[in-house]
C-alpha cells in the first residue's frame, strides 16, 4: 500500500517558511551517526510549538487510517522531524519501520508510516522503496504514506539539508487482516 499526496502540509498545517523556522529553530535534537543511519532526530511529543502540527497532522493520518483499515481508534501516532546533512552525507539505508522483534515495544506495533518532506533545496537525498520505483517527495511538502514492513530508505544527501517530518501509527488492529 502506497499513497502519495501533492503539497500535503501546506494545505492542512501552517508550515510557512515563518513558521517552519520557528519550529525547527529550538530543536534539541539527537544525533544517530553508525554505518545505516547518519541523521539528527527530534520526537515531537508535546512540545509547545508542535502542538497544532501534531494536532493536524494527526486528524489527516487517522482520516487516511481509518478509509485503509476500516477501524477507529486504535492508533497511537509518533512523530519526529528529521535532517539529513549534506555536508555529512546524511542518509538512512535499507530498513523497515516495523520490528520483527517482540522485545522492540516502540515499533513491533507500527502499521502505517508517512514522512513528508519540508524541504527542497538539497541535493541527493531521494526517497525510495526497495521493490519498486518511487517518484515522489520531490517538493516541499509532498508527503508520501506505507505500510510500516515495507524496506525503504534516503539515499546520501549531497548538498544542502532535507528535513523531513515523519511519524509511524502503531496499534494492534482488531482484524488482525
Amino acid at each position: 500500500m502506497l499513497q502519495s499526496v501533492n503539497n500535503f502540509a501546506s494545505s492542512t498545517v501552517d508550515l510557512s517558511e515563518n513558521n517552519l523556522q520557528n519550529l525547527l529553530k529550538d530543536l534539541n535534537s539527537e544525533n544517530l551517526i553508525t554505518d545505516r543511519r547518519r541523521t539528527s532526530i527530534q520526537t515531537i511529543i508535546s512540545e509547545p510549538q508542535f502542538r497544532d502540527v501534531h494536532f493536524k497532522v494527526r486528524h489527516m493520518v487517522m482520516e487516511y487510517a481509518r478509509e485503509i483499515f476500516k477501524e477507529d481508534d486504535l492508533f497511537n501516532l509518533d512523530l519526529q522531524v528529521t535532517l539529513y546533512k549534506g555536508e555529512d552525507k546524511g542518509h538512512y539505508d535499507w530498513h523497515t519501520d516495523k520490528s520483527e522483534s517482540d522485545l522492540d515495544l516502540i515499533s513491533a506495533n507500527r502499521v502505517l508510516s508517512f514522512s513528508i518532506l519540508l524541504s527542497d533545496d538539497f541535493e541527493g537525498g531521494q526517497f525510495e522503496f526497495e521493490d519498486f520505483k518511487f517518484k515522489g517527495l520531490n517538493k516541499k511538502f509532498d508527503m508520501v504514506m506505507f505500510y510500516s514492513n515495507l524496506r525503504h530508505r534516503v539515499a546520501p544527501v549531497i548538498k544542502g539539508n532535507r528535513y523531513s517530518l515523519v511519524g509511524w501509527l502503531s496499534g494492534v488492529r482488531k482484524n488482525n487482516g
